[in-house]
């Protein structure tokens, strides 16, 4: 038997039209980071008046939203599809994220 190599960084992530959020929207992030893993973002976050050790998730940068329309969605993810309570910047800061679930 052969084994063929999984590269999930260089696919995208196809998504269920079973893939919900308990709660928060439906986003997709190019990078998604435990809090305290997050350097100048984190000072940025900082400024923005949002305490680093106060967020229970993970944060997710430079996302955009998963439209929901009549039940189905473009079910394509090139990055990382999460669930986020809050977002900022024009959804380019997401925090309390959680991946989605399909």
């Amino acid at each position: 038997m052969l084994a063929m190599p999984l590269l999930a960084v260089a696919n995208p992530v196809e998504l269920s039209t079973r893939a919900t959020c308990a709660t928060g929207l439906l986003r997709c992030c190019n990078t998604v980071e435990a809090p305290t893993a997050l350097g100048l973002v984190g000072a940025l976050l900082g400024l923005l008046g949002i305490v680093v050790s106060d967020v229970t998730g993970l944060v997710g940068l430079t996302c955009n939203p998963i439209e929901i329309v009549a039940g189905a969605f473009d079910p394509v993810c090139d990055a990382h599809a999460v669930c986020c309570e809050q977002n900022f910047l024009s959804g380019q800061i997401s925090i309390d994220c959680v991946t989605a679930v399909s």
